[in-house]
């Protein structure tokens, strides 16, 4: 049986339930009050089996009678998609001032077209503009203007239009390479060739610090990120950078302050992965400002490795309610793909933590993940559970055959994979000490009080403590 959807029904199924009467009546409005039996009648076959699906219901909807033609299909596609603009244009005020705009020159209503970019004009100077879109159609608005400059012959007005062109587009410039900067650094890990070095467009921006704090935040975070990505002393300069956002809130987009979040907690994982306590924490407390704050129940979707982080941050930090919080109010926003399988890691991360190692064990016993990250922590569970439901014979082959597999992935990088290798022996150690009767646990205590970097470090802690309160005397 072919499953497959047809864009008709893709488009209608992005229509949310609670805009359901808006859309009839944008319906209504192109089609008139005849409504159209036809788009009419599959909408509303459509709505309800889409309303039986939200349900989890499993009543079975009766098939569409009517002969769907391609141009039928075609057609509705064209109105759903005007939809979908008319809503972005409708919470967009400045692009239906670009609109109105471009129109009014069009049409020769020169009288409205003043009036039109007056207004686009002061919407620029009342309200500080929110990211790369707006500047976009501040450059649109000069555009039409210089337009009309030149059918009036007004040169001089033209060479100014030009020069307000060139300003916003520098702008545009350095929030681009900026932000590919911070992309490739931070989440790609790529070499980076910029049209302009970066270290000049930090130059230039301190030079005009106070204009773009002011006029331009967006630009500025980006700034301040990037600065910090080229090299900062303490975990207190990262804080200055979330000080700055909460501050400056209602100037950014959600999008936006996600992008800044996400690289700020990268960037303190980058120092946890190197044993800065104060980075975990840091870390930890950026996300949690994200959550606190609403941009994650306003986002559509979470990064799934950013979200895995966050996770894995709580038990470190013995903070398992606020996991089970992620995992329960959150997961539903993971894209599909890698959704299943970053949330059974989680899960069985939680079960572990919550003391229920064979309910861990049976979510990730035949867990196939190319992911790294996914795939180690995976593992390295499973070794924990093999340890402590004694199955110690089978732990050194376990813990080679992940090694082999971290030697292969260049995405670990080496003072990580190192941090890794000395967990795997402690717990190779752990576990002969264990089947020996504590034989070799002082050399293990001493070693481990040595060790300033170590993955997993509370664990095996907790382990040598265990070992000590029953073979130590």
């Amino acid at each position: 049986m072919n499953t497959k959807k047809s864009k008709t029904d893709l488009l209608l199924e992005a229509i949310h339930p609670i805009e359901y009467m808006n859309f009839e009546r944008y319906l209504v409005s192109k089609l008139g009050k005849s409504h159209n039996i036809d788009y009419f009648g599959y909408w509303v076959w459509k709505k309800e089996e889409m309303r039986i699906q939200h349900l989890g219901q499993n009543v079975e909807v009766k098939p569409y009678t009517h002969g769907l033609t391609r141009k039928f299909l075609s057609d509705f596609n064209k109105l759903i998609e005007g939809y979908f603009v008319s809503v972005s244009v409708d919470h967009n005020e400045q692009l239906r001032n670009i609109y109105m705009v471009t129109e009014m020159r069009k049409r020769h209503a020169y009288k409205l077209f003043d009036d039109y970019l007056k207004e686009a004009k002061e919407f620029n100077k009342n309200r500080v503009l929110k990211g790369f879109a707006n500047n976009v159609l501040s450059l649109r608005a000069c555009f039409e203007e210089y337009m009309i400059l030149n059918a009036r012959n007004d040169e001089d007005g033209m060479a100014k239009i030009t020069g307000d062109i060139c300003k916003i587009t520098e702008i545009i410039f350095f929030q681009n390479e900026l932000f590919q900067f911070i992309n490739l650094k931070l989440f790609v890990g790529k070499p980076f060739n910029p049209l302009l070095n970066v270290d000049i467009i930090i130059r230039r921006i301190e030079e005009n610090s106070s204009f773009f704090e002011k006029n331009h935040a967006n630009v500025y975070v980006l700034y301040l990120i990037a600065s910090l990505i080229k090299g900062f002393d303490t975990m207190a300069d990262l804080l200055k950078v979330v000080k700055y956002l909460n501050k400056r809130e209602k100037s950014f987009t959600v999008g936006f302050l996600k992008i800044a979040y996400e690289s700020l907690f990268r960037l303190a994982l980058f120092r946890t992965n190197t044993g800065n306590e104060d980075a975990l924490r840091v870390a930890f407390k950026v996300f949690k400002e994200m959550e606190r704050k609403g941009i994650l129940k306003k986002l559509p979707h979470i990064q799934p490795l950013i979200f895995f982080s966050a996770i894995n941050l709580s038990f470190r930090l013995e903070d398992i309610e606020f996991a089970e919080k992620l995992i329960s109010n959150y997961s539903s926003k993971l894209i599909s793909v890698p959704h299943d399988k970053v949330l059974l890691v989680c899960m069985a991360m939680l079960d572990y933590e919550k003391g229920k190692p064979d309910e861990a064990k049976e979510k990730l016993l035949n867990l196939k993940n190319k992911n790294a990250t996914l795939c180690l922590y995976s593992k390295v569970t499973l070794l924990k559970i093999m340890y402590d439901k004694n199955e110690l014979r089978g732990i050194m082959s376990f813990a080679d055959s992940v090694k082999h597999y971290l030697l292969r992935k260049e995405e670990i990088n080496e003072a990580y994979r190192e941090s890794i290798f000395k967990f795997f022996s402690f717990v190779t150690n752990l576990a002969v000490a264990k089947r020996k009767n504590g034989r070799g646990l002082m050399q293990i205590r001493e070693r481990y009080n040595s060790e300033k970097r170590l993955f997993q470090r509370k664990w095996v802690s907790e382990k040598i403590k265990e070992l000590e309160e029953i073979y130590v005397r």
